[in-house]
């Protein structure tokens, strides 16, 4: 069972209380969560694949590294966690991207942050619980790939591509 207190927040974004993992009602409940866009100076999009075993969208493809904001977290402390727990990477500074409100499948805010890495995909270490595998992609490639088979990705990937690569 995870425990982990989560924020909870109103339609501004405005911390109204915490709730344990467990027990939050995704059709009801607004959250706070990050994600981390990561590139590199060829224009490749790191791309991760959820665990097999994760309880929510297994197996599918979505950004480098995301993250739900716990109790007494920041955005921005949020990521860089994150980042350093899922893929290995630390010492890299992110940039802010734009905030995105979604109302579907879940409830949430989500902060983007920025990347420029140059690294092969076997200087990333992966977190074994959270991460499947990673992969640099061609945006061209990759926006083609979410318009043919858009069941391999997480269902908001289509928004989030609009948002990053427009």
């Amino acid at each position: 069972m995870n425990r982990e207190k989560i924020n909870i927040v109103d339609e501004n974004n405005i911390i109204i209380g915490v709730k344990y993992r467990d027990e939050i009602d995704y059709k009801i409940d607004r959250y706070q969560c990050t994600g981390l866009w990561v590139t590199n100076s060829k224009g490749e999009i790191l791309l991760a694949q959820r665990k097999l075993t994760k309880e929510k969208d297994p197996g599918l493809w979505s950004c480098a590294v995301a993250g739900t904001v716990e109790e007494g977290e920041t955005f921005e402390t949020n990521i860089y966690k994150e980042a350093e727990e899922e893929i290995g990477l630390r010492g890299i500074p992110f940039m802010f991207g734009p905030l995105q409100k979604n109302e579907v499948p879940r409830k949430n805010f989500a902060q983007w942050f920025l990347a420029e890495v140059d690294l092969p995909l076997e200087a990333f270490i992966l977190q074994a619980n959270e991460v499947e595998k990673i992969a640099w992609v061609n945006p061209e490639t990759l926006i083609k790939d979410v318009r043919d088979h858009p069941d391999k990705y997480v269902s908001s990937f289509r928004a989030i591509l609009n948002k990053l690569l427009t």
